[in-house]
């Protein structure tokens, strides 16, 4: 498992445990991080998840990190 790979995990568990911030944190900088479509994917279906449960300020930040996602899908960083 690629360390990109073990951080999605960890904020995947960090989500469930209710933890957004962190698993925002981690997710966010995995996004910086990555250049293969399939960790983008992950990442954008991390945040759409984090944004469902979210309230108040934090359902901004997941949807900034899901436009952020999707943009670097479309137009990957050479």
């Amino acid at each position: 498992m690629t360390e990109m790979a073990e951080q999605m995990e960890k904020a995947r568990a960090l989500l469930a445990e209710g933890e957004q911030l962190k698993a925002l944190v981690i997710a966010s900088d995995v996004l910086a991080a990555a250049d293969d479509p399939d960790v983008l994917r992950e990442v954008h279906e991390l945040a759409v998840e984090g944004h469902d449960r979210a309230v108040g300020l934090q359902k901004i930040h997941w949807r900034e990190l899901m436009i952020a996602a999707e943009a670097r899908r479309e137009h990957p960083v050479a």
